[in-house]
């Protein structure tokens, strides 16, 4: 019940909540790919879903090719294609050809002004595609460490690396992104331990001082001047304001914290039933 409480109350739930973002409602299918995990096309269509509807959650993938589903990759493929092609098919393609350019301009403006690691990059001088890059690259190191873990039979961990790829990877990360480690945390440590209980990380990381606009930003020619009609204020000032370095290294910090903790207690509880099998084989 603890896990369960923890789980429903943590930081990035409670956002995912009142933002209603869709995010929140993908955590679950990526429970679902591991609890399905023998069964390829059930993981497979749920990671193929959760694609789909967040394609920047691509780096999912790197854990059936880590462990050699390569069924479940596949049926994972064509799910989540069909389910973004037919779409579009139904409305002829219209606004397809402009889709990359709405990709580009959601990225100039929200990758440095969210709680990615591509917000750190921005906050220590790089430019927004510099800062997407190292983003990217973040990601491709964590699927390299699913892939060398799930060569090395270590499916649990896999699993985990892949989950900390979809998120850390992706340029544009929100705090309620952060609820897709509940499912890679339940997997590796099914009771209540520290990994559960440094999930309130998250509301220190959320505390922590961001940088605030300068009066002159606000006057005619600064950079956030003249907000258009009906656009919130706080949105506006948010998008505007300095890179938060602190609050989006917490986030980054958190996440390592609370699976790096899980992934040492799992694999310390299966080192000791390996023991405890061998010395009653002998």
């Amino acid at each position: 019940m603890r896990c369960y409480f923890l789980a429903l109350t943590c930081l990035p739930v409670v956002s995912g909540l009142i933002w209603g973002n869709v995010v929140l409602l993908l955590t679950p299918f990526v429970a679902l790919a591991w609890r399905w995990r023998d069964n390829a096309l059930r993981a497979g269509s749920v990671i193929g879903v959760v694609i789909a509807a967040e394609p920047v959650l691509w780096p999912l993938m790197f854990w059936p090719i880590a462990t050699r589903r390569y069924k479940t990759c596949g049926f994972g493929l064509l799910v989540a294609l069909g389910a973004l092609l037919l779409p579009w098919a139904v409305i002829d393609f219209d606004g397809l050809a402009s889709y990359p350019e709405l990709l580009r301009a959601a990225n100039e403006v929200y990758a440095t002004h969210s709680d990615s690691i591509a917000t750190m990059a921005s906050a220590i001088g790089a430019d927004a595609w510099k800062s997407t890059f190292a983003a990217i690259a973040i990601g491709l190191v964590l699927g390299s460490g699913a892939l060398l873990a799930g060569r090395a039979g270590r499916d649990e961990v896999a699993f985990a690396f892949a989950a900390s790829a979809a998120i850390l990877g992706t340029p544009i990360v929100w705090e309620y992104s952060y609820s897709l480690i509940l499912g890679p945390l339940a997997m590796l440590q099914p009771v209540f331990g520290v990994s559960w209980a440094l999930l309130a990380v998250f509301v220190v990381a959320q505390r922590l001082p961001a940088p605030a606009l300068d009066a002159k930003d606000l006057e005619p020619g600064g950079v956030a001047c003249c907000p258009p009609e009906g656009i919130p204020l706080v949105s506006w000032y948010a998008n505007h304001a300095p890179p938060s370095l602190w609050p989006a290294l917490a986030y980054a910090v958190a996440t390592a914290l609370i699976l790096g903790t899980a992934a040492r207690s799992h694999l310390r509880a299966v080192l000791a039933l390996r023991r405890d099998y061998a010395r009653d084989a002998t």
